[in-house]
């Protein structure tokens, strides 16, 4: 399935809004499913393909790319799983077969051809109609035509109307043919950045279908150079004294990917153990300031860096992990996380702006924000899949949010979370890592 809406919520009720989303996604298949069949009859002429496929990609990629992407789009919609995050070309085919189907519709209403339209666009399932009334607190009455004064909406026809809003069924980019020549200069601008050495926040390759050819072969020329410039931007200077140099005093090696095993490690085994610890944040910061220094590594105190929120005195970090008595290689801050309120967004939102703004003057590339979670074990994938859409959706002082990505999991109950950020040339990782507390 795909996800349809922004915020994936229709209403307060999950199971109820998990109906309606399947409900929307049968409807748009049997819509992809007409297309495909009027384009067997039609044995897929160019001027057919034309209805949702752009011109510049039929002539590049030809028939057999067009209906492959079709039966993906297919299968897409049957899956059980549901994407929130789709190629920019299947949303592109999806408004443009729903806009065609659109047409057809508003022509067979305009000449009284009720059966054609409920074919392309059929009513809301009576069923489904009845509880989303009851969701809202409302009666159903079964009527031929839904009907609404100036003063009140019935619900359903609040669902209806915003699944007749192309723009509001996929929630970021929806192109018509005016944006798609919008592609290319955008496109070339970033190029020319890049041929000079600087990075974009963008990832380009999600636009590459529906780039011209000149355009792409330019693209396809600098690609390497992307690459390229994210290992000079990783390896800068700050990184290379962190990353590269052994101070005698530290037992361990300084790696990012084996801090983050070892973090991780921690946080499985203070889950272990946590009957056996005095419960608080504070106890259950040290324990894993404990751990990681038996591991070997030179883990400071509870530290004053940079500045409070406030801004009128010094912040108070959890700990450190030290490169050298005075240089830290990674910063570690934690924070209690009961759900998902606003309150509670803020809360994280406030404690990675310091992790990655107040608290670090000195510009520490890696981070780890880690939430102990208090929820019924049954909400903990919910609470951190919304935590992840928080993240996806917001911007942290002056920096530039440019990949994020899920790590491979292993246990049940711990999530773990690497975001990336530039801020001037500089790039920084936080991993976010989620540790289910049942207190």
């Amino acid at each position: 399935m795909i996800s349809t809406d922004y915020e994936g919520q229709y209403t307060e009720n999950q199971i109820l809004n998990q109906e309606i989303l399947l409900w929307i996604n049968q409807r748009i298949l049997s819509l992809v499913i007409m297309y495909k069949e009027e384009g067997d009859d039609a044995g897929w002429d160019y001027e057919y393909l034309k209805i949702c496929f752009p011109r510049i990609f039929i002539e590049d990629n030809g028939t057999e790319k067009c209906l492959q992407i079709l039966n993906d789009i297919c299968d897409i919609l049957q899956d059980d799983y549901i994407r929130r995050e789709l190629k920019l070309i299947y949303k592109y085919v999806l408004i443009k077969i729903i806009e065609h189907f659109q047409c057809l519709y508003d022509d067979a209403r305009k000449c009284g051809e009720e059966e054609l339209c409920n074919i392309y666009f059929p009513p809301l399932d009576e069923k489904l109609a009845k509880k989303i009334y009851e969701e809202f607190g409302y009666e159903f009455e079964k009527r031929e035509e839904i009907e609404s004064d100036d003063d009140e909406t019935p619900p359903e026809l609040l669902i209806r109307y915003g699944l007749e809003d192309i723009d509001g069924l996929f929630w970021d980019d929806v192109f018509d043919d005016k944006e798609i020549e919008f592609i290319d200069p955008f496109i070339e601008e970033c190029i020319d950045k890049i041929e000079q050495g600087e990075l974009v926040p963008w990832d380009l390759e999600y636009y590459i279908d529906l780039m011209s050819r000149p355009t792409k072969e330019r693209y396809y020329k600098v690609r390497p150079l992307i690459s390229k410039i994210h290992e000079e931007m990783k390896n800068n200077r700050a990184n290379q004294i962190l990353d590269t140099y052994v101070e005698k005093n530290t037992k361990k090696y300084l790696n990012k990917e084996e801090l983050l095993k070892d973090v991780y490690l921690a946080c499985k085994t203070l889950q272990v153990n946590r009957k056996s610890i005095k419960r608080g944040e504070n106890n259950y910061n040290t324990y894993i300031r404990s751990l990681l220094r038996h591991k070997g590594y030179f883990v400071s105190d509870q530290t004053l860096r940079g500045e409070s929120e406030s801004k009128k005195q010094l912040g108070k970090i959890d700990f450190e992990i030290m490169k050298t008595p005075e240089i830290p290689f990674a910063i570690f801050e934690a924070l209690n996380i009961n759900g998902f309120s606003s309150s509670q967004k803020e809360y994280f939102i406030n404690h990675l702006t310091k992790l990655l703004d107040n608290y670090n003057p000195m510009g520490v590339s890696v981070s780890f924000l880690v939430s102990y979670v208090k929820c019924p074990k049954n909400k903990f994938d919910e609470c951190c899949d919304n935590y992840k859409e928080l993240l996806e959706k917001s911007e942290v002082a002056e920096f530039i949010p440019i990949h994020i990505c899920e790590h491979q999991q292993t246990e049940r109950l711990l999530y773990c979370l690497e975001c990336g950020y530039l801020c001037g040339k500089s790039t920084f990782t936080v991993y976010n890592i989620f540790v289910h507390i049942n207190e």
